[in-house]
C-alpha cells in the first residue's frame, strides 16, 4: 500500500484508493491488467500515445534507439541504462528488457523504483502523493476532500504563518444576508475548482507546492507546509501554518524542516526563500531558526516583508 497505515483513517483517501484498486482488480476498465495498480511500460512511441489517449497510465521507456525522438502528449518518460557493447550486440537492450523481465524475483531496478511508479499511478489516478514523515507528523498532498480545514487555514494565514493568502478574499466578502446559502455554495463550488486547479498545476507540474500537515498518531491535519511559487520571488518559497488548536508544540519548526530536507534531498533545490511580514514575530523567529538568512525588506500588498533566503549548504542551528 502506498500509503502509512495512521494515514488511512481518512475514510475519502482510504475509499478512493480502494476504489481505484478494486476496479482495476476486477478488469471494469477495458485492456487494464487485472493486478491491482496497473503501469505499462513501453518503449513504442506509438503504442505510448495510443494507450495515454485511452487513458492509460503509461511510462515511455527512453532507449538508444529511442532517446533523439519527441513522443509528443506523453506525461512519464525514464531512460534506460545504458551499457557498454563488447561484442557488437545491443546490450543495453538486452540488460533493461531482462531487469523489467525479472521484476516479481528480482525486484525493482534502480533506475525504475517502485515508489517512483506508485507515484506515477496516484497521480494518473487523482490520489494524492505521501511526502514524508517525522517523529510526529506527516506530510501528504492536499486533496479535494480536505477543504474545509483548507477553508479554515486560509482564514487563519492572513495573521499566522507564511502560506499565501487567498485571493479570492474581496469575493468572500460579497456575501449578502439575502442568498447566504446560494453564495456560500457557489464559493464551495468554485474553491474546489481552485483546489482541483492548484493540484494539477502546482503538484502536476512543479512536483511540489504547499502539502497537508498531519499528526501522525491520529492521521488528523494540523496545518499546511511546503514549496510555493510565485513571480515576485526568484525561487520556492518556504509556506507554513499551523492550526491554533494546535500551536506551541514545535509542530512548525518540525514541518518546516522536514519540507527543507524533501527540497534539498528529493527536489535538488539549491535555494529555498521566505517572506515574511516584519510584525509577524513568531513567524520571523522561526525562519531564522531553521538558518534563513535576511535579504531585503519589500512593500507587498502594503506590508512591509523580509524576504529571507537558505541555502542548501548553510545547515541548521543547534
Amino acid at each position: 500500500m502506498p500509503y502509512p497505515k495512521v494515514e488511512l483513517k481518512n475514510e475519502a483517501l482510504a475509499g478512493k484508493l480502494r476504489d481505484r484498486l478494486g476496479r482495476e482488480k476486477s478488469g471494469e476498465k477495458e485492456g487494464l491488467a487485472s493486478s491491482g495498480a496497473a503501469i505499462w511500460l513501453t518503449d513504442d512511441a506509438g503504442e505510448a500515445k495510443r494507450l495515454t489517449k485511452a487513458g492509460e497510465c503509461v511510462v515511455y521507456l527512453l532507449t538508444g534507439k529511442n532517446r533523439e525522438c519527441f513522443c509528443d502528449g506523453i506525461l512519464w518518460c525514464v531512460e534506460t541504462p545504458e551499457e557498454e557493447s563488447a561484442d557488437g550486440k545491443n546490450q543495453e537492450e538486452i540488460c533493461w528488457k531482462q531487469e523489467l523481465e525479472a521484476l516479481e524475483q528480482e525486484g525493482f531496478p534502480d533506475w525504475l523504483p517502485e515508489s517512483f511508479l506508485w507515484r506515477i499511478w496516484l497521480r494518473c489516478n487523482d490520489l494524492p502523493w505521501h511526502i514524508c514523515e517525522t517523529d510526529r507528523l506527516m506530510l501528504r498532498e492536499m486533496m479535494e476532500e480536505d477543504l474545509d480545514f483548507i477553508l479554515e487555514m486560509q482564514r487563519e494565514e492572513r495573521g499566522f504563518g507564511t502560506v499565501q493568502p487567498c485571493k479570492d478574499e474581496e469575493k468572500q466578502k460579497e456575501s449578502t444576508a439575502e442568498a447566504p446559502q446560494i453564495l456560500t455554495a457557489q464559493m464551495r463550488a468554485l474553491e474546489l475548482e481552485k483546489l482541483a486547479a492548484y493540484r494539477k498545476q502546482m503538484y502536476g507540474f512543479y512536483g511540489f507546492g504547499i502539502w497537508l500537515v498531519l499528526e501522525k498518531e491520529s492521521g488528523i491535519p494540523v496545518g499546511r507546509a511546503g514549496l510555493q511559487m510565485r513571480d515576485s520571488v526568484p525561487g520556492p518559497e518556504l509556506g507554513f501554518s499551523i492550526a491554533p488548536a494546535w500551536r506551541q508544540r514545535g509542530y512548525a519548526g518540525e514541518a518546516c524542516r522536514a519540507v527543507l530536507a524533501q527540497a534539498w534531498e528529493e527536489l535538488e533545490v539549491d535555494q529555498v526563500y521566505a517572506v515574511v511580514d516584519q510584525e509577524n514575530v513568531k513567524s520571523v523567529r522561526l525562519c531564522k531558526n531553521l538558518g534563513f538568512i535576511p535579504e531585503h525588506e519589500e512593500n507587498m500588498d502594503g506590508r512591509i516583508c523580509i524576504v529571507f533566503v537558505k541555502k542548501e549548504n548553510d545547515g541548521n542551528p543547534a
